[in-house]
């Protein structure tokens, strides 16, 4: 019969496979796509799944060769059917608005890793119409407000990778860790560091220390081809967890112009104060040493 897998993407770049044989792949898939749910996104399944299990299942597979495969989602989250090697659906490795979407993640995070400033004529949205329609909006106002909010979403990214997310990985990685309590040391770290020190220096001083100590992990990650990790369930057994684990990688592209632009270390130091087109003040440490409340 029919070698038949369910691929479905579980988070970013981490794969849940559910092979099956025969003529029983309904069925199957059926059980697999509660379980998926159940196990990865129990929001959804106590909402949707829970009180009816059975009849969710039937619905979901009576429209799964719907829409070029199986519609290509699980509640928005890529999936696809592999029958006898051909990939119907959104394929978790190499569909285009995946492909699309991580890639330009890749450009954000590679742009700030080499302490390089958002820049229109470079780092604009890279708008390909044959993945998406294309952009219907005002085209001023998109570039005026990507020019205005993307340096406080780069200050935003420091600050969660340099002085909140080490903290709640610290908790999580201890048996008796709290991450809740983690995350409020963290934003209560911005906020007294934006009030002793001001917005500007603070920001500064973020910036440098993420360029020293996290940077060259990004860097050397992007480096390498993007990898996925794939968990298989057997689907008899669906109780018993991944019956193996295992790698596929694939390249990242659109990173080349980055990656070749000049050793950043031979640049002019980063600037101890915000630059002038931030009004002198940044909103979101602004908020935090006003308020550290709102997040205690």
């Amino acid at each position: 019969g029919d070698h038949v897998v369910l691929q479905v993407c579980c988070f970013g770049e981490e794969v849940v496979e559910y092979p099956t044989d025969g003529g029983t792949w309904r069925d199957d898939f059926g059980r697999a796509a509660v379980h998926f749910l159940a196990t990865y996104d129990a929001g959804v399944y106590d909402k949707h799944v829970a009180p009816n299990p059975r009849e969710w299942a039937r619905n979901w597979t009576r429209h799964l060769l719907e829409e070029d495969g199986c519609g290509g989602v699980i509640y928005g989250r890529p999936c696809s059917l592999v029958v006898n090697g051909e990939t119907y659906g959104r394929c978790p490795y190499t569909d285009p608005l995946f492909c699309l979407l991580a890639n330009s993640l890749d450009r954000t995070v590679c742009r700030v890793a080499l302490d390089l400033d958002y820049r229109w004529d470079r780092d604009q949205p890279r708008d390909d119409t044959s993945v998406l329609p294309a952009w219907a909006g005002n085209r001023d106002w998109r570039e005026a407000l990507l020019r205005a909010a993307t340096p406080h979403a780069d200050d935003a990214l420091r600050i969660a990778e340099v002085e909140i997310l080490p903290r709640v990985a610290a908790a999580f990685a201890d048996e008796d860790g709290d991450p809740c309590a983690a995350l409020r040391e963290g934003y209560a770290a911005v906020a007294l560091g934006a009030e002793t020190m001001g917005p500007g220096p603070y920001l500064a001083g973020v910036r440098q220390r993420y360029v020293d100590t996290v940077a060259p992990t990004v860097l050397e990650e992007l480096g390498r081809a993007r990898r996925f990790v794939i968990e298989t369930y057997n689907v008899h057994d669906l109780d018993a967890g991944p019956v193996s684990t295992r790698y596929r990688f694939e390249p990242r592209t659109g990173l080349d112009d980055l990656l070749g632009a000049p050793d950043t270390s031979r640049l002019p130091p980063v600037p101890r104060a915000s630059s002038p087109g931030r009004g002198g003040v940044d909103a979101l440490t602004s908020a935090l040493a006003a308020s550290p409340s709102n997040f205690q």
